[in-house]
């Protein structure tokens, strides 16, 4: 097993003029807040791991990052994400070179041209009865989410949203008594599941969802 010394990039409003230590396990993870980083809410979070290999490395340094920046976003009420790491380095004592790895990241604009039959689309949805519902609001966020799992967690709710809820009764299998309360309607959401893939089947959604 090696030491690592595995540096991550974290997208914070939080700065300090000074680095920053908070122990977790026997681990000690070191906030830097680089000026080149702050413009961009972003600070390095650096924490040395033991492992067989810098994947692995990667693997236990998130084991020990996570609950650290949890606890530093519920005592600070901002917001802290662990993005990726961006500098690894092996310790290779007495070694005359050293082997690091090291990432840098482009960002290029992207753009998404606006046409008419866009906007018309987008006139007719508005047009609809109602208006849109809370499930578009959803979608939205889930689209300015960069996460797979954060943009999952904003899809679930849009689609629970359209869904649209039920009353669930439940008989207590002890004392026969029925319970009542209202759930997201299971059986429209099978529809809508099914009106994209028309080959899903009851018994695959009622194991899978």
């Amino acid at each position: 097993m090696a030491l690592y010394s595995t540096r991550y990039v974290c997208e914070t409003s939080l700065f300090s003029e000074e680095d920053m230590a908070l122990d977790f396990e026997g681990h000690c993870a070191t906030f830097s807040f680089p000026l080149e980083q702050r413009v961009e809410h972003k600070a390095h979070v650096t924490v040395e791991i033991e492992a067989g290999n810098w994947r692995e490395a990667n693997l236990n340094a998130q084991q020990i990052l996570q609950p650290v920046i949890d606890a530093l976003a519920f005592t600070t009420g901002q917001p802290l994400l662990l993005i990726d790491w961006d500098f690894i380095l092996k310790d290779e004592l007495g070694s005359e070179t050293r082997n690091a790895l090291w990432r840098k990241k482009t960002v290029h604009p992207f753009y998404f041209s606006l046409n008419t039959h866009l906007v018309e689309e987008a006139q007719q949805v508005l047009n609809s009865e109602g208006g849109p519902g809370i499930d578009l609001c959803w979608h939205r966020y889930a689209l300015q989410r960069t996460l797979a799992l954060d943009r999952f967690v904003f899809q679930w709710l849009a689609f629970e949203s359209l869904a649209g809820q039920t009353e669930v009764r439940r008989q207590c299998e002890k004392c026969g008594c029925v319970h009542v309360h209202t759930g997201t309607d299971r059986a429209e959401a099978l529809k809508i599941l099914q009106s994209a893939d028309p080959g899903l089947s009851e018994k695959e959604f009622k194991a899978g969802i």
